[in-house]
């Protein structure tokens, strides 16, 4: 899927869903927490995703190709950031775009 267009709309149904990927021998499962809209603009063009590692070993910094039933194929950099309130690894993926308003 070409993410050049998606907004925070796009992947506000799919909260608490899993996207999958296949690194290398390794199933990655990241569940999907939350979806926040950024910048003063709020036409979610900017905006952060927050996945949590479900199962799988803990992701580097990087370019992961990411698969969900729903919205098929995405190639999306993960950060690592805080864990969650559990100690689960998370990730983050920001997209920021400037409205062309």
């Amino acid at each position: 899927m070409d993410i050049s267009n998606l907004t925070a709309e796009n992947f506000q149904p799919h909260r608490k869903t899993i996207f999958s990927s296949r690194i290398e021998t390794d199933d990655v499962k990241l569940e999907l927490e939350t979806v926040d809209i950024l910048g003063e603009q709020k036409d979610g063009r900017s905006f952060s995703l927050v996945f949590v590692l479900d199962s799988g070993s803990p992701l580097a910094q990087g370019t992961y190709l990411l698969n969900h039933p729903a919205m098929g194929e995405l190639a999306l950099f993960l950060v690592p950031i805080m864990p969650d309130k559990q100690g689960r690894p998370s990730y983050e993926s920001i997209f920021n775009r400037q409205s062309l308003d």
